[in-house]
């Protein structure tokens, strides 16, 4: 029988494929197929040699891209066919640099099943271990220093592994093969319990057990998690929560809460299969779901239809609900509202002083601050809020993109994310928050940094909103790099483009609450026609004067602009009849007023007419009771009247709608059926709109971006009809819609600026 030829393959790996096990998974992926040859590092990619017959071969390369590792992410593999060099073994060879290499880092990943079974397993010598890892699971980027990705780069250096862990490190068949947070009970961090005076109560497994105990008391404890410390508490205690909200300054911005597991979640929440699979991945973000039953205290998620659920990523959370008994915690950031989360050691005292009751640590130092995720699922499909820990830095390609020029894009100035680019690989950073204050500036300032360093890249633009009093504007300014400014609200249709890899004629659609303009006024209601190269603002909704404000917005100073604007009795609002005759007439003199054409205070003013939230306690928080109060409408509605006024830019009249609204609420309607009129009345003005502008431009494609598109009521709405039209619509779907996701298109509409790149 004749012996099938051998052939030599050299197969190059690009994507997450260092830190993730992926060396060791080809060492026993060759060895069960037959394969000889060997697999390294090569810069930021990894690199096989493979020699054996090609059925073999081929099976060999199916299984790296249909099986990775899990937290493996395969950007591109490519083979070629070169000369045979015979070898005999497979082997895990000495990794090689290569100049000018852009790195990856893997994201944190919650704790995988063997790990779980390992830590509750009394045979094991990690049994009851706070800090179990493994090449699948683990912290990465919140401890990662410097590249290469090496445990000497990284804040596990201080930990000398004993000799069992050596072992396994040095085994290519173990699956702490190179797990760079490799310990143990004999030579890892370990946990300790604190005063929040800093006085020591108990450490290692004594800790876990009184922490569980103090939880079940009521007390509120600060837990040291992967990305920084959360702040814990008993979510069926109300007085717990209670305590927690005051101490924390959170009047009623809904808290986040850890379920023991999926069946406790079952039992308060209505979850699909889609869900479940997202709460279990190695990413473990926060999911909205929506409430089924009553059983936690309304307090955790005030006048909210839905709870932001996780399940326990780190063996610490595992060991809280083992030793407590109970099912759910509030596991909420740790900080005062408004501050970036607590992760230096030496801050939390200080910092939680008044807040939580005691610490529950651990000596593994924290190297960068990551937030939890928080997403959702739409359409069947994941769509973030929050993009960050299980995340951050896994790379977006965009693969229109051919050019090498680097990038820094500085993001805007609320839920702040930056990006860097090296080619077609755009790295979206971590959530770094509202750019208020010096704690969060310096956080974002540290965030480049690291970044920066971490993959290697040297920028040769800065591209910053057109806001020229955001500090990330300034932090352009000040970078000495020639400098890019690209619009708020085109940079929100351009990330929604660049994530969905397309780069024609498109009809973007940017809703939110407030964006500089070209003319200088606050954009936030527009309608783009064209593609990167040259996105026209083609319409917008009529501007309104408003009262200018410091802060987050009062929906019923919004309301009043509104009202004055069209003529209408300002005495509805029911606030003092000074403070209404005083801002009138500011507003009537144009004097500290802004003119707008926002969606999002629109969305303010409809519900501080209706009585249902005249002030707000959090960002976003008018339009997110409204979107509850439309789902809870069972009559049938119809839209509110508008009107379409042509001209070289076309404006949406609204003061049919405002008109409407009044009419309503003085005739007694419920704020449900309001609001759901509401709704279906934006959501025919993007459909009337879509039509006009196909029409005009012959145009098929639809770009929806924009913080009011995280309303899921109208998303609903609006994708059912759109796409009943024949339109093709896109939704960000890696990143979120609202302002964390911009900086992404910043960069890719900076590149087009510069002249480097083309549409088609």
């Amino acid at each position: 029988m004749k012996s099938e030829k051998i052939e030599c393959w050299g197969i190059n790996i690009s994507g997450v494929v260092q830190g993730v096990g992926f060396r060791p998974f080809v060492y026993c992926l060759a060895h069960e197929i037959g394969i000889t040859g060997y697999v390294k590092n090569i810069g930021a990619n990894v690199y096989i040699l493979a020699e054996g017959d090609i059925n073999s071969l081929n099976i060999f390369i199916k299984k790296i891209e249909v099986n990775p590792p899990p937290a493996a992410k395969i950007n591109n593999i490519s083979t070629i066919s070169i000369p045979l060099k015979n070898h005999d073994n497979f082997i895990i060879a000495d990794s090689c640099d290569v100049e000018n290499s852009v790195n990856n880092v893997s994201a944190d990943l919650a704790i995988c099943d063997d790990c779980k079974r390992e830590l509750f397993d009394n045979s094991n010598r990690r049994f009851q271990y706070p800090l179990i890892n493994c090449t699948n699971c683990g912290p990465r980027y919140s401890i990662v220093k410097s590249v290469p990705y090496d445990r000497c780069n990284t804040t596990m250096a201080e930990f000398e592994m004993c000799g069992d862990c050596q072992n396994e490190y040095n085994n290519p068949r173990n699956r702490r093969f190179h797990a760079q947070p490799i310990s143990c009970h004999k030579c890892g961090p370990q946990v300790e319990l604190t005063e929040i005076n800093g006085d020591n109560i108990s450490i290692k497994n004594a800790a876990m057990i009184q922490t569980g105990e103090l939880l079940k008391s009521g007390k509120i404890i600060a837990v040291k998690g992967i990305g920084g410390y959360h702040l814990a508490c008993n979510a069926s205690d109300v007085n717990a929560v209670n305590r927690l909200r005051k101490r924390k300054k959170r009047d009623e911005k809904p808290f986040a809460i850890m379920a023991a597991d999926l069946t406790a979640i079952k039992d308060i929440c209505i979850i699909s299969e889609v869900e479940e699979a997202l709460l279990s991945s190695s990413a473990a973000p926060i999911v909205l779901l929506k409430k089924n039953e009553e059983i936690l205290p309304a307090e955790i998620a005030p006048k909210n239809n839905n709870l932001g659920v996780m399940l326990p990523y780190t063996p610490i959370h595992l060991q809280l609900f083992h030793s407590s008994g109970l099912k759910y915690l509030v596991m909420t950031s740790a900080n005062i509202s408004d501050e970036p989360i607590v992760y230096e050691d030496a801050e939390v005292n200080v910092k939680l002083d008044g807040i939580a009751d005691y610490i529950l640590s651990h000596n593994r130092p924290i190297h960068t601050r990551v937030d939890d995720s928080v997403t959702r699922i739409f359409d069947n499909k994941p769509y973030f809020l929050r993009r960050s820990r299980g995340y951050v830095p896994t790379s977006i390609t965009v693969e229109f993109i051919k050019n090498r020029s680097n990038i820094i894009a500085c993001g805007g100035h609320l839920k702040n994310s930056f990006c860097l680019n090296d080619g077609n690989n755009f790295f979206v950073s971590h959530h770094i928050g509202d750019l208020e204050n010096y704690e969060t500036f310096t956080a974002y300032i540290n965030g480049i940094k690291l970044l920066s360093d971490l993959l290697g890249v040297s920028p040769k633009y800065i591209v910053c909103d057109l806001h020229p009093n955001y500090l990330s504007t300034k932090y352009a300014y000040d970078s000495g790099l020639p400098v890019i400014q690209v619009q708020h609200h085109r940079a929100h249709i351009a990330s929604c483009m660049a994530e969905n890899n397309y780069n024609g004629k498109i009809i973007g659609i940017a809703f939110d609450g407030t964006g500089y303009g070209d003319d200088g006024n606050i954009w936030g209601g527009e309608f783009f026609t064209g593609a990167l190269d040259n996105l026209q603002r083609s319409a917008h909704l009529e501007y309104v004067d408003l009262p200018a404000e410091q802060g987050r917005s009062t929906p019923w100073k919004s309301a009043l602009g509104y009202l004055n604007q069209f003529g209408l009795d300002a005495t509805i609002l029911g606030e003092n009849a000074t403070d209404i005759e005083l801002l009138s007439s500011l507003i009537a003199n144009k004097t500290n007023t802004y003119r707008t054409s926002s969606m999002g205070r629109l969305f303010d003013a409809v519900s501080a007419i209706i009585g249902m939230r005249k002030t707000v306690t959090y960002e976003g928080q008018a339009a997110i009771e409204l979107e509850f109060a439309a789902n809870n409408n069972n009559g049938e509605i119809n839209s509110y009247p508008f009107n379409i006024i042509d001209g070289e830019t076309i404006t949406v009249g609204i003061s049919g709608i405002i008109n409407g609204v009044v009419e309503d609420r003085n005739h007694g309607y419920s704020s449900s059926f309001i609001a759901a009129r509401f709704h279906e009345t934006v959501a025919e003005i993007i459909l009337q709109m879509a039509f006009k502008l196909r029409n005009k431009e012959q145009i098929n494609y639809i770009a929806l971006s924009g913080g009011v598109f995280q309303n899921i009521y109208l998303l609903e709405r609006v994708n059912y009809l759109l796409k009943s039209a024949d339109f093709n619509v896109m939704l960000n779907r890696l990143l979120p819609a609202n302002d964390g996701g911009i900086s992404l298109g910043q960069a890719v509409l900076a590149l087009y600026r510069k002249g480097e790149l083309k549409c088609v």
